[in-house]
């Protein structure tokens, strides 16, 4: 019985080396090498202690296999160290719509930006827009780029960059990444472009930042309207105060995603997820590598949640041709989990006109959304946009025209053609039918 329950001990011992022993090499290397330090530490360590395991007292032979099968645990730390994706950084391609350029900011960032000109003979516009995309971690992506340039051929000037690390813009240190460097970099290019006023078009996760910008006293008074596409979120402490009976989103879009596109997932690689995992900054996953792994799976995971059923088969997956910065990701999230700020108060003094475009197959929790609605006094009308999903212009059909529409309609000011729902008043009934 001692023999047995030494050997038992002894097995326990080894697997503690091999998986635990990894991880704590792997943290206190912060991820040296790739990794690769840590895995051959363990390796050796593991083989190492099965010899001294074995050695003393003797142990046969049969025993002596039984150890190694956890002491071989440990390879799987090198395999955890060969690289899912490429390591070197990709670019989109280059723009039909306008040329790329770059900013540097005071901040510390340079971004990638395109300026796609007013129409010669247009009409004069009052105010330029600029374009704000998702993420965090994400870029413009051309089919943005060529929707805009639509209001520029009506006559506006269009903005449209990159954030930090993502698309086209240059990479940030890990522990740089933060939502409040995302506004701080909004306010520089504010001041890149120069004029007094901007209108401003936020999309997912852009319209948190766009949320900051018109609480903010400093960059308020440079915005003339401010359009909320498909918000999630306005702030971090949303996440906590929404019920969780209104995390739903709207009509169903195309389906559940099949189960080979999770299992090849960016997410469902060992090495990504530890990756993301691991402390901020760690060498263990580079941002380039980890952009890479984001691939078709992942793509076409994103049709399947952006887009309404009668759509989703007929979008180009390949549209965003990149993948989007996941340390960039993880790290603002992880940052906006520990500080929840709010801005509930600030927004209630705020008087920048604005609009909310809801796509009616979003899958964002429709109480995320209907947050920004009651809390904003300032909104001036909402688009509830039947047919599309999460990307409320996708070059399908008639949706583009719709969505030009209505924001035409609103820089304007002139009456909506979508109805002007849901209301603040409009918003329990809206949630309670799970619109």
């Amino acid at each position: 019985m001692r023999h047995v329950l030494m050997m038992a001990a002894k097995f326990v011992g080894l697997v503690c080396v091999a998986l635990f022993g990894f991880l704590i090499l792997l943290i206190a290397t912060n991820g040296l090498g790739g990794g690769w330090l840590a895995a051959v530490a363990t390796v050796a360590a593991s083989a190492l202690v099965w010899w001294a395991f074995t050695r003393r007292p003797p142990v046969r032979l049969p025993g002596k296999i039984v150890l190694a099968v956890p002491a071989a645990l440990s390879l799987l730390t090198v395999w955890l160290c060969v690289p899912v994706a490429s390591q070197q950084r990709q670019f989109q391609a280059p723009s039909s719509v306008a040329e790329r350029r770059f900013w540097s900011l005071p901040t510390g960032s340079r971004l990638a930006y395109w300026h796609v000109e007013p129409r010669p003979g247009a009409p004069e516009r009052a105010e330029p827009i600029v374009f704000v995309h998702g993420g965090p971690g994400g870029y413009s992506g051309e089919y943005n780029r060529r929707f805009l340039a639509r209001l520029a051929s009506d006559g506006y000037d269009v903005w449209v960059y990159d954030q930090a690390g993502g698309g086209d813009s240059d990479l940030l240190p890990e522990t740089a990444y933060s939502h409040e460097r995302n506004v701080a970099d909004f306010k520089a290019v504010l001041d890149e472009i120069g004029a007094p006023k901007v209108s401003v078009i936020s999309q997912s996760y852009g319209a948190m930042i766009l949320a900051s910008g018109v609480a903010d006293r400093t960059i308020r008074p440079r915005i003339a309207k401010a359009v909320f596409v498909e918000p999630g979120a306005y702030d971090f402490s949303v996440l906590d105060r929404v019920p969780e009976q209104n995390l739903y989103g709207g009509a169903k879009p195309f389906g559940s995603v099949p189960a080979a596109d999770r299992a090849a997932s960016a997410l469902a690689q060992p090495r990504v997820l530890l990756g993301l995992l691991l402390p901020r900054g760690n060498q263990f996953l580079g941002q380039d590598e980890a952009a890479n792994a984001f691939g078709g799976a992942d793509m076409r995971e994103q049709r399947y949640r952006s887009y309404c059923a009668a759509d989703a088969d007929r979008v180009d997956v390949n549209a965003l041709p990149i993948g989007p910065n996941l340390k960039a990701n993880f790290a603002i999230n992880q940052q906006g989990a520990t500080e929840k700020r709010s801005l509930k108060a600030a927004l209630a003094g705020s008087r920048v006109p604005a609009m909310v475009m809801l796509g009616e197959c979003s899958y964002v929790g429709r109480g995320y959304q209907t947050a920004l609605i009651d809390d904003y006094p300032a909104i001036d009308r909402v688009a509830y946009v039947t047919g599309v999903g999460h990307s409320i212009w996708n070059g399908l059909d008639q949706h583009d025209a719709v969505a030009l529409r209505a924001l035409e309609e609103f820089f304007a000011g002139t009456p909506p053609t979508i109805r002007n729902y849901p209301t603040k008043a409009d918003v329990p009934e809206f949630l309670r039918e799970r619109k």
